[in-house]
């Protein structure tokens, strides 16, 4: 507290007018990054097909990734959330409800196969943690992750996924797979 006081050139008194202690403001901390992360997902827009709608979002992702704020989230979170066991459990279920946001919105908008909610969780979770660990090597590390950089990375990754996600998709519609476990109520 001492540290985010002097930071914030306030006193720890303060801070704990506003705030009872590190895990509230490591919450509001953390509930600021992840809307900024929801904005993201609602500016989405569906054009030139699954493929090159992924290529966008992984673009985008990774300029969020590359903000400062976000790299000192991480940061953070890898430092203190890993200590508290309510900071993580806040970050765990905040987490999950953006992806079921993001689950839910993605089959709105066309992206997704409205189906198994736990398959699309496991794929929409695969991808983005793949671009995050791209973008943790590539430009934390500074190591060679892949011979075309980010571009080439994202391209790989947006047509690896496009293949896998209309695979589900015809696996929904042919009954091999439960349909219609997103958006159902």
């Amino acid at each position: 507290m001492a540290q985010i006081a002097k930071a914030c050139r306030v006193t720890k008194a303060t801070l704990y007018h506003y705030f009872k202690g590190k895990e509230n403001i490591l919450e509001s901390i953390f509930n600021l990054s992840l809307e900024e992360h929801d904005r993201f997902v609602e500016s989405i827009r569906v054009e030139g097909g699954l493929e090159k709608t992924l290529e966008e979002v992984g673009r985008r992702y990774m300029e969020i990734l590359d903000q400062p704020s976000t790299l000192e989230m991480m940061r953070i979170f890898q430092n203190e959330g890993m200590k508290s066991s309510v900071i993580t459990r806040h970050y765990v279920t905040r987490n999950g409800k953006r992806m079921e946001n993001y689950l839910r919105m993605g089959v709105e908008k066309g992206v997704l196969p409205d189906t198994d909610p736990a398959i699309l969780r496991n794929v929409v979770f695969t991808f983005f943690g793949a671009l995050e660990h791209h973008f943790v090597h590539a430009h934390v590390l500074k190591c060679e992750f892949s011979s075309g950089g980010d571009e080439g990375y994202i391209r790989f990754l947006a047509k690896m996924f496009s293949r896998t996600l209309e695979a589900i998709r015809q696996m929904a519609l042919e009954g091999q797979i439960p349909k219609g476990g997103v958006t159902t109520p």
